[in-house]
């Protein structure tokens, strides 16, 4: 049994490395130059080039993921957190319908006391500032 574990393994291992090694074989776009004037255009070869690389290598690991990740948590967590949000917002929605009216009640004396409360303020500044006037014609007369 345990040498079943040991080949599977090392099956496994081979699967996975060899055909990444077949990526390594590709040859290279960018040729590497002979005297100092090449150099400069190589190094601008070479600059133009990072970013499309690190584009195509960000979309092949975002397939991957999407590949592997992807559907493992659509077919077994999302289903299983759908259902716990479904009980929770039945949860919650049954205690808002509970407290509906009372909020509502509590919302409309806010608002009243609100009214008033403006209403004395507004009446204070509109004294305040006749005062205000009224000085400052006196001081300037």
């Amino acid at each position: 049994m345990n040498i079943l574990y040991k080949i599977i393994l090392v099956l496994s291992i081979v699967g996975f490395v060899l055909p990444m090694l077949s990526f390594a074989q590709q040859e290279s776009p960018i040729e590497a130059p002979e005297n100092f004037e090449e150099a400069g255009s190589f190094i601008g070869k070479f600059i133009e080039k990072i970013p499309q690389e690190f584009n195509n290598a960000w979309e092949q690991a975002k397939e991957i993921w999407r590949n592997t990740w992807g559907k493992w948590w659509n077919e077994s967590i999302k289903s299983w957190l759908q259902n716990i949000w479904q009980k929770i917002c039945s949860f919650f929605s049954k205690e808002i319908e509970e407290r509906k009216p009372i909020i509502e009640e509590e919302f409309e004396k806010e608002k009243e006391e609100m009214k008033e409360d403006i209403s004395k303020e507004a009446a204070k500044r509109k004294e305040s500032l006749w005062e205000w006037l009224k000085g400052l014609v006196k001081d300037s007369l």
